[in-house]
């Protein structure tokens, strides 16, 4: 046990491991949607909009 600021402090690896998978899903749904938005354009109007 880690002792911080006089506190007891412990990470365990399965909420670590939760936190990462959270993170990567949230990352990946933020990049993926966007794109596969985009992709269904047609390049012309988007660039137009994206002024």
């Amino acid at each position: 046990m880690l002792y911080l600021t006089g506190l007891p402090f412990s990470l365990s690896l399965a909420y670590m491991g939760l936190a990462v998978l959270f993170s990567v899903g949230i990352g990946m749904f933020f990049g993926f949607y966007p794109a596969h938005r985009a992709s269904k354009l047609n390049p012309v109007s988007a660039i137009g909009y994206a002024k």
